[in-house]
């Protein structure tokens, strides 16, 4: 932008600026897979409904294996931008639902939230496009904290500091292993009652991964509602 120049000014080093603006094609289509309704579920949607640029799809799944809002088509998987993968897949997820996520998910970016009812067999035929591997399932569950990386990333990034994702409440975790592949970052570790001092394991709780033009992030905890309550 640039202003003519007026008589008397003292300088016309302020008469341009120069600056950059994000046009969308349209607004990013999210859309979010669930294997059951859940909290998690309702507080991901709402959030990503707030944004006016982003248009929210959902497709929760039934112990059946079908889903509530009707059946997961090419042409639904197609038209996504982003993929959300909310305690998904379950064990009544079908063959043919992950062949149709293998196939369109490599292009994706992704966002997976665990959940309590996460089949880890299931979950391992998507494996290709997240950024972590899990080992000795097991469903018992522990609640953990968060802890931030040292080099805190820019996910993370607050008005605040780093120091406020420490005061948010516990998650749910099964004791299934996790692991960061290789490539991946993680962004937050598990902490263990730090309001006695706190014990910071070496296990990834949040993960991304940025991989031939293809972005995945991971919660590998549940119970999320509980941050957007306290934020």
């Amino acid at each position: 932008v640039r202003v003519s120049r007026l008589q008397g000014e003292l300088t016309t080093a302020n008469n341009q600026r120069t600056f950059y603006t994000r046009i969308l094609k349209s607004k990013m289509r999210v859309l979010i897979i669930a294997g059951s309704p859940s909290p998690d579920l309702t507080i991901v949607k709402q959030t990503l409904s707030e944004d006016k640029n982003i248009e929210v799809r959902s497709l929760t799944q039934k112990s059946s294996g079908d889903f509530y809002e009707g059946q997961l088509t090419d042409r639904i998987l197609d038209s996504a931008d982003c993929l959300a993968l909310i305690g998904f897949p379950i064990s009544s997820t079908s063959e043919q639902v992950l062949h149709a996520l293998r196939t369109t998910g490599r292009s994706l970016p992704i966002l997976f939230v665990n959940g309590k009812s996460i089949d880890e067999r299931k979950l391992g035929a998507l494996g290709s496009f997240l950024p972590f591997v899990a080992s000795r399932a097991s469903q018992t569950e522990q609640l953990v904290f968060i802890e931030p990386s040292p080099n805190t990333h820019p996910v993370l990034a607050t008005n605040t500091g780093v120091q406020s994702w420490r005061r948010l409440p516990p998650l749910f975790k099964l004791q299934t292993q996790y692991q960061a592949k290789p490539e991946a970052s993680v962004v937050a570790f598990i902490n263990i009652n730090p309001a006695s001092g706190g014990i910071a394991i070496n296990e990834p709780l949040i993960v991304l991964r940025n991989v031939n033009r293809q972005k995945s992030l991971a919660i590998l905890g549940y119970g999320i509602w509980r941050w957007r309550l306290m934020a």
